[in-house]
């Protein structure tokens, strides 16, 4: 079936599958809680150290602290804060632990830069002492744009102003170009703001759009890049979802097939063409500025494998950081202070 289907569809069928299959599950029954501490079932992710968030379908966030107590089959964990009722409901676990951008130690203001086919709010956040260091966060695909408040946090601490970029659930996907003109108005707003320098933190989806913006729309004021859990390989990705789901590697095949045979996008900037085994760079061309990445081989979204080859090709510009295992996003929470010293040390070179 998918063989028949028109190749400006090519695209969102891939991405429709991945996103579908990684999509957010609100299964996690939350036991018990009283006014400081929570309990859930024990598991891979909430059993790990570190601080970590509780997410309701409403959008309600909750974090939650140090393990108190854990057995066979459940944890006790500290209750931080809280903005709605978690006991006796079915909850998230996420790496988001920032109920609002108000928390963090800036300015907030929010700025449209939506482009055709993305639309996207962002939090602009300025530093409490004028800067013309800034730094662009970007989350995975659909992810809320809270869970790349973890980033800025850092790097509003190195002295950078942030701008978190919020990319809304959508019909239409184009494999991280279509994105890449959000990132291209990010940049060009920083610039009227007096930016001289801009770190790219990519989580994710988020790391294969700001390297694609860096190949196919570089700008001057693109600096660096920190990336974690990054994906950097579409088929590597896809088969680990589609492997997961029961979806068998032929239809994965001829979905891909069908995105190879399309050229063009119908994107105003963009009229070249387009190769999967290349996104979002390929391997025998420098990045040209430095890159730190962060992951773990215990995530099972973006294999840990991609990131080493990637890492091995590009030995002149880029650092690998590998963290002790974690599911995907998490191994920044699990080693919060490993990778805030890592990282915060590494702005401070740019």
């Amino acid at each position: 079936m998918l063989s028949r289907l028109p190749d400006r569809l090519a695209a969102d069928v891939i991405a429709r599958r991945l996103q579908a299959i990684t999509a957010r599950r609100y299964d996690l029954p939350v036991l018990s809680s009283t006014q400081g501490t929570v309990t859930v079932p024990a598991t891979v992710s909430t059993t790990l150290p570190g601080r970590y968030g509780l997410l309701s379908r409403g959008g309600a966030l909750a974090q939650v602290g140090e393990i108190l107590d854990v057995s066979s089959d459940r944890v006790t964990r500290e209750l931080v804060t809280r903005t709605a009722k978690v006991a006796g409901q079915r909850m998230s676990w996420t790496g988001a632990i920032h109920a609002s951008s108000d928390q963090l130690a800036g300015t907030v203001e929010t700025v449209d830069l939506s482009t055709e086919g993305v639309p996207c709010r962002a939090w602009v956040i300025a530093p409490r002492e004028m800067s013309t260091r800034w730094s662009v966060h970007m989350g995975g695909l659909g992810a809320d744009a809270r869970s790349s408040l973890r980033s800025a946090e850092v790097a509003l601490a190195a002295g950078q102003g942030c701008m978190v970029l919020g990319i809304h659930r959508r019909r239409r996907h184009g494999f991280g170009v279509l994105e890449v003109g959000v990132i291209r108005r990010a940049f060009s707003t920083l610039r009227d703001r007096g930016a001289t320098s801009v770190t790219g933190f990519g989580w994710s989806f988020g790391a294969l759009a700001m390297l694609l913006a860096h190949r196919l729309a570089p700008d001057p004021l693109m600096r660096a890049f920190v990336l974690v859990s990054p994906l950097l390989d579409w088929f590597a990705s896809a088969a680990v979802a589609a492997a997961a789901a029961g979806i068998r590697p032929a239809v994965l095949d001829g979905a891909v097939a069908i995105a190879e045979a399309r050229n063009r996008y119908n994107v105003p900037w963009f009229r070249g063409a387009l190769q999967l085994d290349a996104l979002p760079w390929p391997a025998d061309r420098p990045l040209a500025i430095p890159a730190l990445l962060l992951h773990s081989r215990g995530d099972q979204t973006n294999p840990f494998e991609t990131t080493h080859r990637f890492a091995g090709s590009h030995e002149e510009d880029v650092t690998l950081i590998e963290l002790p295992n974690a599911p995907h996003t998490l191994e920044w929470n699990a080693n919060e202070y490993a990778v805030t010293q890592a990282v915060s040390a590494f702005l401070r070179t740019q």
